[in-house]
């Protein structure tokens, strides 16, 4: 079977392709054929041993779609044939076949694509775990979705604009803020505008009861500024430190928190993908965007992308 291997943290040159033998399946786990592979940030700051509980050597990757070709004794909710989608696995997502157990795999709405499955796990579950779990959102709440164009971005709008709420996203370039509006966001504010306060705040002006962050570091100091009272703002990304007032929280009663999608338990995973799955196949929610497809054997060249910057999920293929 083929996989990607990495052996040594570096740069996209680190990831190999080796053949492995997969072991026997155990009476609680299952074996589906890849058919793609989602590429997310994290797989990179992984693969260049920036998180300090990494080890080597390993298959990288959580998010994968396929089909069930083989279960454990102990499988219920699982047929040989089902179409499914996994977040985490106990093999590693980039290869040809993956074993996962039960907790980690979830059923693939049938009007979804292989690839759009693939670019569910990480980017869904974080976008729904920041709104609902998190920022407890409501129907006809105002929610300023700062980096609206990345996965999660779009994710969060998709899901936001399912419950009716007002939509302000922002983003850096043209074809951004082109996706942000096509993902129904009600306003799209670019970052670098001169007036960019005011912009962000014209469907808003006593401000927003939820603010998504996917880059705390650059924005937190400024996103006080757009609390409503009693609002929530939750940091979904962060790639150093920042200085705020806290005097601003305190006199709106509002608050901060963080979260890590790995952190969600059993019955959090369980909570976002079956009301993921009743969302996707009532067509409430948007499918996930798809930017460039690779061969599995073209990894170096994915990951290469996702680090200058991609527009859409980008997946990995296994070799035809």
């Amino acid at each position: 079977m083929k996989t990607i291997y990495v052996e040594n943290f570096g740069g996209p040159e680190v990831l190999i392709i080796k053949d492995l033998d997969l072991p026997k399946i155990k009476d609680d786990e299952i074996l589906i054929k890849t058919m793609a592979i989602g590429v997310n940030p994290v797989d990179t700051y992984i693969r260049s041993g920036w998180y300090s509980g990494s080890k080597i050597p390993y298959v990288p990757g959580f998010d994968a779609s396929g089909i069930v070709i083989e279960k454990g004794s102990k499988i219920n909710d699982f047929e040989i044939g089902d179409r499914v989608y996994c977040f985490k696995s106990i093999s590693g997502a980039y290869a040809e076949k993956i074993i996962v157990k039960q907790g980690q795999l979830y059923k693939l709405p049938d009007n979804l694509s292989f690839e759009e499955g693939a670019a569910i796990g990480t980017p869904y579950g974080a976008a729904y775990r920041a709104l609902f779990h998190k920022g407890h959102a409501k129907s006809g709440q105002r929610v300023l979705i700062h980096g609206g164009s990345g996965n999660v971005g779009l994710a969060a709008i998709k899901l936001a604009k399912s419950l009716n709420m007002s939509v302000v996203a922002t983003a850096g370039s043209e074809e951004g803020g082109r996706l942000c509006k096509e993902a129904g966001a009600d306003l799209v504010v670019g970052h670098n505008i001169e007036d960019f306060k005011e912009e962000v705040l014209k469907l808003a002006r006593d401000g927003f009861d939820i603010i998504i962050e996917m880059s705390a570091h650059n924005n937190l100091k400024t996103d006080l500024e757009f609390m409503a009272m009693y609002s929530a703002i939750v940091v979904v990304g962060s790639k150093g430190e920042v200085q705020i007032n806290p005097r601003n929280l305190m006199s709106k009663d509002a608050r901060i928190m963080g979260f890590v999608l790995f952190n969600a338990k059993s019955d959090e995973l369980l909570d976002i993908h079956s009301n993921l799955f009743k969302l996707f196949a009532s067509k409430k929610v948007l499918p996930p965007v798809i930017g460039k497809t690779f061969d599995l054997r073209n990894a170096k060249e994915a990951h290469a992308l996702v680090e200058r910057g991609s527009y859409g999920k980008v997946i990995l293929k296994p070799d035809s």
